[in-house]
């Protein structure tokens, strides 16, 4: 059995939600502090200060879903699999 890869998603995007879980990934909310396992963190735009700090570290890539389908943002976080493995 294959271990899961978690991936923290932003609130209001439910379309790449479901085609996240469906390519096998486990998807959960984007908490502050909580998401340091994930290997991606999806939000809705950059503009914002999404971690609720100045300066944020962090091993999970960062994905900005402003302007991209649910494909593309699958296809992104399948990219930063293979970089992390």
């Amino acid at each position: 059995m294959s271990l899961k890869k978690k991936v923290a998603l932003d609130q209001g995007l439910t379309d790449v939600e479901e085609v996240l879980k469906d390519e096998g990934y486990d998807v959960v909310e984007l908490n502050r502090g909580e998401n340091d396992d994930a290997l991606a963190v999806v939000v809705n735009g950059l503009s914002e200060n999404i971690m609720g700090m100045e300066d944020v570290v962090t091993a999970s890539t960062i994905i900005d879903a402003s302007g991209l389908n649910a494909e593309q943002i699958v296809e992104q976080v399948k990219r930063s699999e293979v970089k992390q493995s």
